[in-house]
């Protein structure tokens, strides 16, 4: 991994073209080139970046799918810069997360307080 670039992991996805694309909490998404080669080979390129808290890839159709923080997001490079150019939103209807309704459990064998 190239210096400077953070990741922490949240989603990988293959690639029909044997690259990998790697989702990470801190919004971004890169494609790593011979992802299964010597490690000093491996080009990091970022795909795209500005997301909400990436959780996971999946690729079909030409389109890299990513899910989000509320989002299902799908996008594609459209004049091969190797970034995406493309940002669709497939669906925005799942919630946030932080709006939960709070549930307070009860362990049977403690008291109540």
């Amino acid at each position: 991994m190239p210096d400077g670039i953070v990741v922490e992991t949240s989603g990988i996805e293959m690639m029909p073209d044997g690259k990998l694309a790697v989702c990470g909490r801190r919004g971004n998404v890169y494609v790593l080139s011979d992802p299964f080669g010597p490690p000093d080979k491996i080009q990091w390129t970022l795909y795209a970046g500005g997301l909400h808290e990436p959780l996971n890839l999946a690729f079909t159709d030409g389109w890299l799918y990513c899910t989000q923080r509320g989002e299902l997001t799908r996008m594609r490079d459209i004049n091969d810069d190797k970034r995406a150019d493309v940002f669709e939103t497939v669906n925005d209807g799942l919630g946030d997360h932080r709006r939960l309704p709070r549930v307070r459990l009860r362990h049977p064998a403690r008291p109540e307080r």
